[in-house]
């Protein structure tokens, strides 16, 4: 059985989901708690990036109907 590594976080019955990983995924949720818009968003934190936990990550997209996806620039 696998672990389950990944995050979530926020409004877990919001249809808009923001995923993202490592310094960015903490940069994103602390700039939302600071602004307090944490309540309009769940949020993905994937252990990851590749690959996806697919087991975790499927049935949680399966539940929402707009998804962001922030990553970093490289």
């Amino acid at each position: 059985e696998k672990l389950a590594l990944d995050e979530i976080s926020g409004n877990t019955a919001s249809e808009i989901a923001i995923i993202s990983s490592g310094g960015v995924y903490e940069t994103l949720r602390q700039v939302l708690l600071e602004s307090e818009l944490i309540s309009k968003f769940v949020l993905y934190k994937a252990a990851t990036s590749y690959p996806f936990n697919e087991a975790q990550l499927l049935p949680f997209l399966k539940t929402k109907k707009h998804l962001v996806v922030v990553e970093e620039k490289r």
